[in-house]
């Protein structure tokens, strides 16, 4: 059995593999936005910060099912390996109150259309 932050990291990395669908950049854009919550005030990461908007604004600019470039791919691999990275030091309880507020913000972006 994976630990968590086995399982995000693991889940990361295959979405980046797998054939692109919307489910996939959904639920990679999801652990982006969890992971960038947990480590946004904290200054151990503040570089880790400019790593995880670049993914983010891969994911953004991605309409499916339109194939990733290599670039884009290079992006996306490279910012879950600094999640691998962050995934380390952070403890489940963070990344559990991270995730909810994470999931907040999405429904609150939902309704406002943002």
């Amino acid at each position: 059995m994976f630990s968590i932050t086995e399982q995000v990291a693991l889940l990361a990395h295959i979405n980046v593999r797998t054939e692109p669908h919307d489910d996939a950049r959904t639920d990679l854009a999801s652990t982006f936005n969890t992971v960038g919550v947990a480590i946004e005030h904290d200054k151990r990461f503040q570089e880790e910060v400019l790593h995880l908007n670049a993914g983010g604004a891969v994911l953004q600019d991605y309409v499916t099912p339109a194939a990733l470039t290599d670039e884009q791919l290079a992006i996306l691999a490279h910012t879950c390996a600094v999640i691998d990275t962050i995934l380390g030091l952070l403890d489940v309880p963070t990344l559990w109150a991270a995730e909810k507020v994470a999931v907040e913000l999405m429904r609150a972006a939902r309704v406002t259309g943002a």
